[in-house]
């Protein structure tokens, strides 16, 4: 499955995940709470759990696509969002 972050972004939306779980610009996650961050910097993606102020599980990918389902089997594999 290819995904670009803008799949990305409607596959979150469509499984109904909030979007505070979450930030795909790499810059919400700084002022926002706990969540999973795609960050894209000095030509890498980034996917990264950002909580209390670190960064956790930090994995670099070249390519956009391996980094979004990276971060969405993550969110999806973590159930405390579901309620």
């Amino acid at each position: 499955m290819t995904m670009d972050i803008n799949e990305l972004r409607i596959n979150l939306r469509n499984k109904n995940v909030p979007e505070s779980c979450y930030s795909l610009n790499g810059l919400d996650y700084i002022t926002g709470g706990d969540s999973y961050v795609l960050e894209f910097c000095s030509d890498f993606w980034y996917v990264f759990y950002f909580e209390r102020g670190e960064k956790y599980d930090l994995r670099r990918f070249i390519h956009e696509n391996e980094a979004c389902r990276e971060i969405y089997e993550r969110i999806l594999s973590d159930h405390s969002w579901q309620h």
